[in-house]
């Protein structure tokens, strides 16, 4: 029974099949599974594929499928069907359709009405210009060789050639100007006349010096064009009523130059040469050198002319010198050496030249604790025992015990350590300096 049920269901498999293939020749619409729709391009209208289903002899065969939600079969994009999948900006989306479930496709792709310029109808001295899409752009301008206007050519300078929109091809400056003129030479002036494009319109004038027709006779001339003007005499010559004279020299020891050394001045020596003084060097004297004199010599105006021993020389003076110019130090209004002291008070003494307080030392006593005592006294006194014999504590030596004997009062003598004996405890006597024990009977 088993293998009855397995051969009638693949008998209806293969029936079905047969039946799909048959529907996809008598119906144009159904499409196999192994094609792709047709472009848009070829046809713009669609109609809903046949769908046909397999049947289910053996019942219950639903366990043996799978659900296919739909939505991820799609492989192919909008180009597929002559469609745009997005329009690149500026360029505007137009006509939305689905070629195919779950694909959003547009008809076209097209630019805004802004985007009305281009070659058709913006020619001539005009060109398109400012935001572009495809051939199209959003403005018409004039070409950019139509750059002259009132702004940037200025009268008298003239705007020729052809023009667009107020604006000309060419500004041409007033005849004899250019704008090729930077400088001018040093015989002339520079006149300006209007402006082309922001470059000034300028000539070079000969200044008023150029009177002249011809360079006069022995004279050294600029020119100018036609024109010159009279810069001085040649070399050997010199002016004299407008005339250029040949110069005769200055007599022998004299020149036409001021200028000496700076121990000489130049003088007029009476004589002239080409108009010119004749000048001689002759000796300046101390004070004209900003110098003084001393015995005949020029020295400084800070220096001194023969000052004593007992002097020096101070801003040019000779002034006496004082006790630290001598290697000394003053005192009372006289000089002393420089180890020896001024004025030092009794309690005082000389010390390198500084008067410091005495020592005990200094004054015959000897120091104890800060203060002064003399030589035969003893610092501070003496001990127990002992006694201060020319400044110095001498021990007694009274106590001879080494130690305190038993039953024994002692006193200790604080000089040499040693005990003495003053006594007996309760209970103790001394018979012949012995200690025996008492005994109450």
């Amino acid at each position: 029974m088993t293998i009855l049920t397995t051969i009638a269901f693949i008998t209806s498999v293969l029936l079905s099949a047969n039946a799909a293939l048959a529907a996809s020749v008598t119906n144009p619409h159904f499409t196999p599974m192994s094609l792709s729709p047709e472009p848009a391009s070829v046809n713009l209208s669609y109609e809903v594929a046949g769908v046909y289903w397999l049947p289910d002899y053996l019942k219950g065969n639903i366990s043996r499928g799978s659900e296919d939600p739909g939505g991820g079969d799609i492989d192919t994009g909008c180009g597929t069907y002559g469609l745009f999948d997005n329009c690149e900006p500026p360029r505007q989306a137009g006509g939305v359709v689905y070629p195919v479930s779950g694909l959003k496709c547009f008809k076209g792709c097209s630019c805004p009405p802004a985007y009305q310029y281009n070659v058709s109808n913006c020619n001539g001295n005009y060109e398109v210009s400012g935001a572009c899409c495809g051939d199209f752009c959003t403005e018409c301008r004039c070409k950019t060789e139509f750059a002259f206007d009132s702004g940037n050519c200025v009268v008298p300078a003239k705007m020729s050639g052809e023009s667009c929109g107020g604006k000309y091809e060419s500004c041409v400056c007033p005849e004899g100007f250019s704008t090729e003129v930077r400088s001018c030479g040093s015989n002339q002036d520079k006149e300006q006349s209007g402006s082309v494009g922001g470059l000034g319109c300028f000539r070079c004038n000969c200044d008023e010096r150029f009177s002249l027709t011809s360079c006069p006779a022995n004279a050294e001339c600029e020119q100018c064009g036609d024109k010159y003007s009279k810069l001085g005499c040649k070399e050997g010559y010199y002016e004299e009523e407008g005339k250029c004279e040949k110069i005769i020299p200055c007599p022998q020891g004299t020149s036409l130059s001021d200028s000496c050394d700076e121990e000489h001045k130049a003088v007029d020596s009476g004589s002239l040469s080409g108009g010119a003084i004749c000048y001689r060097c002759e000796e300046k004297t101390c004070e004209e050198r900003g110098m003084k004199d001393c015995e005949g010599a020029c020295i400084a105006l800070t220096e001194c002319c023969n000052c004593s021993d007992e002097q020096k020389c101070f801003d040019g003076a000779c002034v006496p010198k004082t006790c630290e110019d001598k290697g000394m130090k003053e005192c009372n209004g006289a000089c002393i050496a420089l180890t020896e002291c001024c004025n030092c008070g009794a309690e005082q003494k000389c010390v390198n030249g500084v008067c410091v307080d005495k020592t005990c030392e200094d004054k015959g006593l000897k120091t104890c604790n800060g203060v002064c005592i003399a030589i035969g006294e003893c610092c501070g006194g003496c001990s127990d025992g002992a006694v201060c014999i020319n400044g110095s504590c001498v021990c007694r030596n009274e106590c001879t015990l080494s130690s305190c004997p038993a039953g024994t009062v002692c006193r200790q003598e604080a000089c040499s350590g040693k005990f003495c004996g003053i006594g007996c405890e309760v209970g103790y006597v001394t018979p012949y300096n012995y200690l025996y024990l008492f005994y109450l009977l």
